[in-house]
């Protein structure tokens, strides 16, 4: 059905009354704090329950932001500096976070190589367990590695030699 408009007036029920109570206060500091980060303000958000409990969203402190409201709004120039020293701070840990997000995915596609490269290798098997065809497999496999480290010995070894005449 999607949502409906509701009409606004006190809800009856008791118990819908604090189930929406505790679902919009949730949605109200949700909304306060994309406020104060996108347009980088002070902001004290103070809810009474209908039982009576405060509640409170801040950004950054409530005692400043209350200094502030009660000095017309002049900000302490020592407020001003942990401000920026906050800021600058936070700018570091997002881009330090930023850079290790980069490091894990690396990391993850190492991983998933690996794995691949592990699921590939067949287990080695007791000789005496495997059949006629597989030993030739194995034999042949033998044989190009076999191959291969020779051809690399010789070309070292010419590397060397050529090495040692200059």
């Amino acid at each position: 059905m999607g949502r409906q408009k509701i009409k606004i007036k006190k809800i009856e029920n008791e118990d819908a009354r604090l189930v929406s109570f505790s679902k919009r206060r949730a949605g109200l500091f949700n909304k306060a704090s994309c406020l104060a980060t996108l347009c980088g303000i002070d902001l004290v958000v103070i809810v009474l329950s209908p039982a009576g409990t405060p509640y409170s969203f801040d950004s950054p402190r409530i005692n400043q932001v209350i200094d502030r409201f009660l000095s017309d709004g002049k900000a302490p120039i020592e407020s001003n500096l942990f401000d920026h020293h906050h800021t600058t701070t936070i700018q570091a840990l997002s881009h330090q976070c930023v850079e290790l997000e980069g490091w894990l995915e690396i990391a993850q596609g190492k991983r998933k190589v690996l794995e691949e490269r592990l699921r590939m290798t067949a287990p080695i098997r007791d000789l005496e367990e495997m059949g006629i065809e597989e030993l030739l497999v194995l034999k042949g496999s033998l044989d190009q590695i076999k191959e291969m480290t020779d051809k690399e010995m010789l070309a070292r070894i010419k590397d060397g030699a050529a090495f040692n005449n200059l």
